[in-house]
């Protein structure tokens, strides 16, 4: 069973996790994360104080995204990663 204290690699650029309060920030900055997509139904936080660009598209859980999102959040992780070099956190 997954830990949900932890982010998980998907690839070399990619990465998963659950809510956000329970990430660990350290390990963030290790992974050397980027950018973050954040699927979450509520809108519970926007990271001001950190330097990670930020997407919220939140859905009900019980719910798939819809296909605007989808595009919104593939072209949002297409940027960070290939014109930016970055790391993509998403979770929900």
């Amino acid at each position: 069973m997954p830990d949900m204290d932890e982010i998980y690699k998907v690839n070399e650029n990619i990465y998963i996790g659950a809510y956000w309060p329970r990430l660990n920030f350290n390990k963030l900055e290790r992974e050397g994360i980027t950018a973050i997509v954040n699927l979450m139904d509520e809108k519970l936080y926007t990271p001001p104080w950190r330097k990670y660009a930020y997407l919220y598209k939140g859905f009900p859980d019980n719910t798939y995204p819809p296909h605007e999102y989808l595009k919104e959040i593939l072209n949002f992780m297409d940027l960070h990663i290939k014109e930016k070099n970055g790391k993509v956190l998403v979770h929900c």
